[in-house]
């Protein structure tokens, strides 16, 4: 297996279509993109503030980090009041999920004035719900807990494959960055370069006849950017596996099939 040692030298055509992608998919980037001038200068004049309360799921240590809402609140000048955390396990946590109906962990339930700034009274509605005057986060970005199914979402993992061979063929680790651009980390990654068996498996598996590329495995569905963007791009193969194809868009390849490498113009 190769070290991920590779530096990031280049975006390609995938990752600019994907980081496209990713407007209004969940708290944190719907925050931190839409303040407005106007706004941020009333809020210099009368200081907004709301209250937090985030629930977790104890068995999820590694579920998205809902805290971030806060940070990116304070960007729109909105000052933070009181703050609690709860797990789901608690009584509080339980009655709270009941009473709100909460289906999707971690998340955060704001309550205050919450419709004293513009920008934010508009956007309640793309994200979540607004009960009796509450807001509650149900656009929860991956991975999370569903409550209904019991079970983790976003949970996937990377393939690279590469060719040391062709020097001139682009860094198979801009998939990563690309997928990271996506708010999809993870540290399941296999790099392989093609003359080792692991390598020749997956090409003859699933077909590949460009090298590099990338294979994604497990929960991505679960990400709407990468579902949204991957038909235009890749593959759904039998077992679950996404196969990237479209390789021509990130940069030169060696084409398996006449064993030439394909040069494309930066």
């Amino acid at each position: 297996m190769i070290q991920n040692n590779v530096p990031f030298w280049k975006i390609g055509m995938w990752m600019i279509i994907l980081a496209l992608s990713l407007a209004n998919i969940s708290l944190l980037w719907s925050l931190g993109g839409e303040a407005t001038v106007a706004d941020n200068n009333v809020n210099e004049k009368k200081p907004m503030s709301l209250d937090l309360t985030y629930i977790k799921d104890p068995g999820c240590p590694d579920c998205f980090n809902i805290e971030l809402v806060e940070s990116e609140l304070g960007r729109l000048a909105v000052a933070i009041g009181d703050k609690e955390i709860l797990e789901s396990t608690s009584s509080a946590g339980k009655k709270l999920i009941e009473k709100y109906a909460i289906t999707k962990l971690p998340t955060v339930i704001i309550e205050g004035k919450i419709n004293e700034n513009a920008t934010l009274a508009e956007l309640w509605p793309r994200i979540g719900k607004v009960v009796d005057g509450v807001f509650i986060l149900t656009d929860v970005q991956p991975p999370y807990m569903d409550l209904e199914t019991g079970t983790k979402r976003g949970d996937f993992g990377i393939v690279l494959l590469t060719d040391l061979s062709c020097k001139e063929c682009y860094d198979v680790t801009l998939h990563q960055n690309a997928l990271e651009g996506l708010a999809m980390v993870t540290d399941k990654i296999e790099i392989y370069d093609a003359a080792t068996p692991s390598a020749k498996k997956y090409i003859k598996d699933y077909k590949i006849v460009k090298l590099p590329t990338l294979i994604v495995t497990g929960d991505a569905d679960a990400y709407p950017g990468f579902k949204q963007v991957w038909p235009g791009v890749g593959t759904n193969e039998p077992d679950g596996a996404y196969v990237f194809r479209s390789v021509e868009q990130m940069g030169t390849y060696r084409d398996l099939e006449t064993g030439k490498v394909v040069v494309v113009a930066k």
